[in-house]
């Protein structure tokens, strides 16, 4: 009778189960070494044993076959099974495995597609990875709470006015930066300020080791819980080496990409250049490897119970680009309350506004010329002339003459979004 093998794969990790024997023996941390070696470390269990475990994890080469027969004979004391045949077939099926990839596939325009899905619009892409980042203290680990606490409920009426997803998605909070408390800290504070009257659970992992290195356990703990959403807080640690080098950032991506889930990665700003827009700090393939990018900034006097957020996004690879949402952040007695706001009334981004944003901003004062907008809004005159018309046609403002002028009903508040 053949013995039936049972294998489970994952983009790092391999499973190979021989049900006869009741052998299980996982292979994991997979490399491929410029000398020819190819290592990995496996741990090797017996099914159905009060202490199933027997040995591992072991680094081994599998290229090469002295250390088989050594550790057959070490295991043949302990559990009967045909260890040697067992160590061939696990060699070579891994390497050939790992040595085919991912298969061709054949795409044609005939296929029904639907177009891309975000996991909270318009924020998240689904399944993919954005940057979020802006300078120390300006909310980021608050708002990253809030779009899991959205994502997990999933919480059609919040307060950040989201499309959140049709169903609950299980979140991961990897956290490099502080611990457990802050973060539960920030759900209690959000969940008291929103009057939700139900508990919420969300998956958390304290992490010290670069995400690449930890990318096999971070898989499995995807895996093991169904993970749909992961945030990662911060980079810089998450990334655990010079974020101005590409190949570190490569590797940083490349791992989230093998997780096959929505990400979010906290980044802080870069020092700033005169006459450029911010960007995160490191590398630029930062933005380049990210299908979203988000900036947050925030306006807050001193001793105030509160603040304002601008959100500005940056980059996107599918869509458009999205106006600029404001939120309000107030804290008292132990809850976090957070509204939308009109990203306009906020005066210290009205400088981040786009072109058709200021010159609304400006005309709130009453009607102007164009070379009062001018003056105004900072833009030149020919921009000014072919942003009038673009907001003319669009029916947000009207020509009075040689004034220009609100509509009547305009509404001031598209820079906060809704769903």
């Amino acid at each position: 009778m053949t013995q039936e093998i049972t294998v489970q794969q994952t983009s790092s990790t391999i499973r190979f189960l021989w049900t006869e024997d009741r052998i299980e023996i996982t292979v994991n941390r997979i490399r491929a070494h410029r000398d020819g070696r190819t290592t990995a470390e496996i741990v090797i269990r017996a099914l159905g044993l009060q202490h199933p475990h027997l040995h591992g994890p072991v680094q081994v080469n599998l290229v090469t076959g002295k250390w088989r027969k050594d550790l057959a004979k070490d295991l043949a004391e302990r559990h009967e099974a045909a260890w040697e045949n067992i160590f061939e077939y696990l060699c070579y099926h891994t390497l050939e495995r790992i040595r085919t990839g991912e298969p061709i596939e054949e795409l044609s325009t005939a296929e029904e597609l639907s177009p891309p899905e975000h996991l909270l619009y318009p924020i998240l892409p689904k399944n993919q990875p954005t940057v979020l980042f802006g300078l120390g203290g300006v909310g980021k680990s608050q708002l990253a709470v809030a779009l899991a606490m959205c994502a997990m409920l999933p919480w059609e009426d919040n307060p950040l006015r989201l499309a959140a997803p049709p169903t609950s998605v299980n979140a991961l909070y990897l956290d490099w930066e502080t611990d457990r408390r802050d973060i539960l800290w920030h759900m209690k504070a959000i969940r008291a300020g929103a009057g939700l009257e139900f508990n919420l659970f969300l998956n958390y992992r304290r992490c010290s080791a670069p995400l690449v290195d930890d990318a096999e356990r971070i898989q499995e703990a995807v895996m093991e819980n169904n993970i749909g959403f992961v945030i990662v807080d911060s980079v810089a640690a998450a990334c655990g080496a010079d974020l101005n080098a590409p190949e570190v950032v490569t590797k940083l991506f490349t791992a989230l990409r093998s997780l096959k889930v929505t990400s979010l990665l906290l980044a802080h700003t870069a020092k700033n250049v005169a006459g450029k827009d911010s960007t995160p700090f490191g590398s630029a393939f930062f933005v380049n490897y990210a299908r979203s990018v988000w900036e947050m900034k925030k306006s807050q006097e001193q001793g105030e119970d509160g603040l304002s957020v601008g959100l500005f996004h940056r980059k996107v690879n599918m869509g458009k680009l999205h106006k600029p949402r404001g939120l309000s952040l107030s804290y008292a007695d132990g809850a976090t309350r957070i509204r939308t706001k009109d990203v306009k009334d906020i005066v210290e981004f009205r400088d981040h506004l786009g072109q058709g944003d200021k010159i609304e901003v400006a005309l709130r004062d009453g009607r102007m010329t164009r070379s009062q907008l001018v003056e105004a809004t900072g833009l030149s005159d020919d921009v000014v002339r072919n942003v009038t018309n673009r907001l003319e046609k669009k029916g947000n403002i009207v020509r009075m003459g040689d004034f220009w002028g609100l509509c009547a009903g305009t509404s001031t508040g598209t820079a906060s979004g809704g769903k």
